[in-house]
C-alpha cells in the first residue's frame, strides 16, 4: 500500500459517514450508523487460476431506514489519472456483487494535481447499436472543488480534504488556517485530531515564507479563546512533526547503516574470492 492509498484510507475509514454528509449526501440520508460494517478482506479473487487477485480501497456493508436489505459502499481513491478508471470501477464493482450478492454503490475519489478536466462516471459498452452495459458511479474530483464551498462545514473529512482540492497559490496559507479553525469547532479527541494533522501536513506543507504569512493571520484572530485553541493545535503538531522528523531520521540511519554493512561484507567476499583464485 503507498503512502497515499494509507493516509486516505485511514481518513475514509474514520470518517466514513462524514465523508458521505460531505460529498455523497443522497448516501448519508438515512444512513443507520448502527448497521454499519467495514468489510476488511478488501480481496476481490479474480476469474482463473492465472489471474491475480485484485485490492480494492473500502467496501462497507450499510443499511438505510426504512429499507430491509444491505448495500455495499465501494470507495476507490487513486493519486493519478488512469486511462482505465471507468473500466476498473466496473469490474470492481461486477466482482463484489458476484461475491456478495449484494447492489454496489461506487464512489472514486480523486485526489491528483492535474488534469483538471472532469473524470468519466459512466461506463459503456455497446454492440452494434445495443447498449450492453451502462456502470455508473459517482466521482469526487478534488481539484475541481473549490475549497471556499467547503471552509465552513463543521465536517472533519472535509476539512482535511480541503488540502486537496483547488487553492489558488495565494490562498494556501487561508486554507490551512480555515482548517485549524474547523478543527477548534469540531473538538474531536486525540486521534482523530492527530490523524487530520499528519493529513494536512502530508497535503499542504506551507514553504518557510509561507509560514511567517501563516503566522500573521493567526495574530489576526480576534476571538481571544478561538485564538489560544488554535495557538495550542499549533504547538502540538509542531511537537508531532519534529517527533516524527526524529523517528524518520533514526529509521533512514539504521536503513543507511544496514546498507552500509552488505556492502562492506560484498566487499570482503569479493576479495576472498579474489584471494582463494590468485
Amino acid at each position: 500500500m503507498t503512502s497515499h492509498d494509507a493516509h486516505f484510507k485511514r481518513l475514509l475509514r474514520t470518517f466514513f459517514r462524514e465523508f458521505l454528509e460531505a460529498f455523497v449526501p443522497e448516501l448519508a440520508r438515512d444512513l443507520r450508523p448502527a448497521r454499519l460494517e467495514f468489510l476488511d478482506k478488501e480481496l476481490l479473487h479474480a476469474a482463473g487460476r492465472s489471474a491475480r487477485p485484485r485490492f480494492v480501497d473500502l467496501v462497507a456493508k450499510v443499511q438505510f431506514r426504512r429499507e430491509v436489505g444491505f448495500v455495499l459502499v465501494h470507495i476507490e481513491h487513486w493519486s493519478s489519472r488512469r486511462s482505465d478508471a471507468r473500466r476498473r470501477m466496473f469490474f470492481y464493482a461486477a466482482r463484489l456483487m458476484e461475491e456478495r450478492g449484494l447492489p454496489v454503490y461506487a464512489v472514486l475519489l480523486t485526489c491528483y494535481a492535474r488534469p483538471v478536466r472532469r473524470e468519466p462516471d459512466r461506463y459503456v459498452v455497446e454492440v452494434r447499436g445495443l447498449r450492453v452495459v451502462e456502470f455508473r458511479f459517482r466521482v469526487v474530483q478534488l481539484n475541481r472543488l473549490r475549497w471556499r464551498d467547503y471552509a465552513r462545514k463543521p465536517n472533519p473529512a472535509a476539512a482535511a480534504l480541503m488540502a486537496r482540492m483547488r487553492i489558488p497559490l495565494g490562498d494556501r496559507v487561508k486554507v490551512r488556517l480555515q482548517i485549524l479553525r474547523l478543527l477548534v469547532q469540531l473538538r474531536l479527541d486525540r486521534r482523530k485530531m492527530d490523524l487530520i494533522a499528519g493529513f494536512v501536513s502530508a497535503y499542504l506543507a506551507l514553504s518557510a515564507r509561507e509560514h511567517v504569512a501563516f503566522q500573521r493571520e493567526v495574530d489576526r484572530i480576534e476571538d481571544r479563546q478561538e485564538k489560544g485553541k488554535v495557538m495550542e493545535l499549533i504547538t502540538e503538531w509542531e511537537r508531532k512533526g519534529r517527533r516524527a522528523g526524529r523517528a524518520e531520521g533514526r529509521q533512514e540511519g539504521r536503513q543507511e547503516g544496514w546498507q552500509e554493512g552488505r556492502v562492506q561484507t560484498l566487499r570482503e567476499d569479493i576479495l576472498d574470492v579474489l584471494g582463494a583464485r590468485f
